[in-house]
């Protein structure tokens, strides 16, 4: 499972995915995003996330370790 979360509007939501692969997390972040554009995002340093932000022009900071509620979508 991978969770994401709107800092705007509280919402977050976890989507089940196969495995790690960069397409899974993938097709979990366009179902989170919808029709909506993703401007800034955090995380940790997942290498599929990561490269999803890379992939889609996202600007992405790294959360900071210990502090899950420092990682957030706007």
């Amino acid at each position: 499972t991978v969770v994401f979360g709107d800092m705007a509007t509280g919402w977050f939501g976890g989507f089940p995915i196969a495995g790690k692969a960069t397409v899974d997390t993938t097709n979990a972040l366009c179902h989170f995003a919808g029709c909506e554009t993703i401007k800034r995002a955090w995380s940790d340093t997942s290498p599929e996330i990561i490269s999803i932000f890379l992939a889609v022009n996202v600007k992405h900071d790294t959360s900071t370790q210990c502090r899950p509620q420092s990682t957030w979508a706007q």
